[in-house]
């Protein structure tokens, strides 16, 4: 019969005796979203330090040049600024 303790029997497919219902699948299955969900976060959150860096030190030749242009430093000040900042 297959309604009876064969093939359709609840006990064999939910409970596995002592567990209620959470088999090593589920943690499986859990674990592994959970991996997933923290290596998308950070995917999305990680910044390439590369690019990061060469944005800023193009930020700051940019800054510099308007300080210059404005007169709020002297031209010595600029060069040295700028030698500084081409070698980093």
């Amino acid at each position: 019969m297959m309604f009876g303790r064969g093939y359709y029997d609840r006990d064999r497919f939910f409970m596995h005796r002592d567990f209620y219902g959470i088999t090593l699948w589920h943690v499986l299955i859990a674990i592994g979203v959970i991996l997933l969900i923290i290596s998308i976060v950070l995917l999305m959150t990680r910044k390439t330090g590369h690019n990061e860096r060469k944005d800023t030190n193009e930020n700051l030749k940019r800054i510099l040049d308007e300080r210059y242009v404005r007169g709020e430093i002297t031209e010595e000040e600029y060069k040295t600024k700028k030698k500084f900042l081409d070698e980093n």
